[in-house]
């Protein structure tokens, strides 16, 4: 119990200080680039794009589900990460800008590979993404297919492999607070869709929806062509990929997160996945991480400290 809670405690609490107190900004220059989706044809990207002068290395930031650029996390790695001497690009997949442009779903590398490729980027030797919670999921799938030669590697964190399992999970009653949370993003996301153009479900029954399940029943589905929510989730959960990954990947994972189960990650683990490192990180919240992370990584503790010493063993 005591465990549980502090799982709790140790997600909420960053964020209520984080509204609070607020997160550092900086400097950015506001970035887009056209992806052309075979659906619904051109579609704009946004993004905040930090450059670094003399770095020669750039972190691409992926949000997770119902997030943005704008959320603390993204804040907060970017300015860690221009500490370490690296620029970033926090990406908004299609629609978290409430562009109304489109809505994403999980295993969807399109927009990454459309970010990578734009020229805004072309002048960095190296490329590494850094993908938070689905953020990590759409990551892995990058990592899983053919890609710019020049993404040294992939990390996910705090990601969820087997999309069923965790749909479970979060639905459950007593996720009910984190649940709200993420599909208040998405539903905002299909709000600006819906004001723009025809969708496959009343923007008015969206706002209804309590559950993960019928978000991807009643969006992903119909958007993306698949017979139902299970089937997406068949089709898009990365964990079956994990032993063909083109390129070293790093997996995160906080023991006591209220919203990604650990067990759930060990449960769908392959039995061999060359390409990937694990990590089990005690005393950790979902996105929360203790200031003294050691992994092994670097001497630079904490979570961007360790990421960074893993990015540097790549170069």
């Amino acid at each position: 119990m005591l465990r549980h809670l502090e799982g709790h405690a140790r997600t909420v609490l960053p964020a209520v200080r984080a509204r609070v107190f607020g997160v550092p900004q900086g400097a950015f220059l506001p970035w887009s680039t056209t992806v052309d989706d075979p659906d619904v044809g051109p579609v704009r990207l946004t993004g905040e794009l930090r450059d670094l002068p003399g770095a020669d290395s750039v972190v691409v930031l992926v949000h997770g589900l119902g997030g943005s650029p704008d959320s603390a996390y993204c804040r907060l790695a970017a300015a860690r990460l221009e500490e370490l001497g690296y620029a970033t690009l926090s990406l908004a997949l299609r629609g978290a800008d409430l562009s109304g442009e489109d809505f994403y779903n999980v295993g969807q590398t399109a927009d990454l590979h459309a970010a990578i490729g734009s020229r805004h980027l072309a002048m960095y030797a190296h490329v590494f993404v850094l993908g938070f919670s689905m953020g990590g999921h759409t990551a892995l799938h990058l990592a899983a297919s053919a890609a710019d030669p020049r993404v040294r590697g992939v990390v996910a964190v705090c990601t969820p492999l087997h999309l069923h399992s965790v749909q479970r999970y979060i639905d459950s009653p007593a996720r009910g607070l984190y649940r709200k949370h993420v599909l208040d993003g998405l539903k905002a996301i299909y709000a600006a869709v819906g004001a723009r153009r025809e969708v496959a479900t009343p923007v008015d029954e969206i706002r209804r929806v309590r559950r993960i399940l019928d978000w991807d029943r009643l969006a992903i589905a119909p958007r993306y062509g698949f017979t139902s929510a299970e089937h997406s989730y068949e089709v898009l959960s990365v964990a079956p990929r994990l032993g063909d990954l083109r390129m070293p990947s790093l997996l995160l994972v906080a023991e006591d997160d209220p919203m990604v189960a650990a067990e759930l990650v060990r449960q769908h683990l392959p039995r061999r996945a060359p390409g990937l490192e694990v990590h089990f990180c005690e005393h950790a919240g979902h996105l929360a991480f203790p200031r003294d992370l050691d992994l092994g990584l670097s001497p630079r503790r904490g979570l961007l400290g360790q990421i960074d010493g893993w990015f540097r063993s790549l170069v």
